[in-house]
């Protein structure tokens, strides 16, 4: 109990998200594409993936690019997009994630 309380409401976030996503995702130490897109990717890109004014529409963007393009994408960068900070696990966790879910 006491353990509990010393948890911030973010960490007892996560752990309670970890079961959400594709199957697999969050368990056995596999990244979780879906905590990882809402973390890196949806504030510019929105967490229904169809853009702001920061980052294009994923769901026409990304509609006719393979796996292997958008994880690409992630980890170097494209047009105004930095590269961002994910392994390349993590990387395919969300490229996979974007695809089964918005593509």
């Amino acid at each position: 109990m006491i353990r509990l309380r010393l948890l911030g409401a973010g960490t007892l976030l996560m752990l309670s998200l970890a079961g959400c996503g594709p199957a697999g995702a969050g368990g056995g130490g596999a990244p979780n594409g879906t905590l990882l897109f809402y973390d890196a990717c949806s504030n510019c890109h929105a967490s229904d993936a169809r853009g702001t004014d920061l980052g294009p529409d994923l769901t026409v963007q990304a509609s006719d690019m393979t796996p292997d393009e958008i994880v690409d994408v992630i980890l170097n960068g494209a047009g105004t997009m930095s590269p961002l900070d994910l392994t390349e696990d993590e990387a395919d966790a969300v490229a996979v994630y974007l695809i089964e879910t918005f593509l």
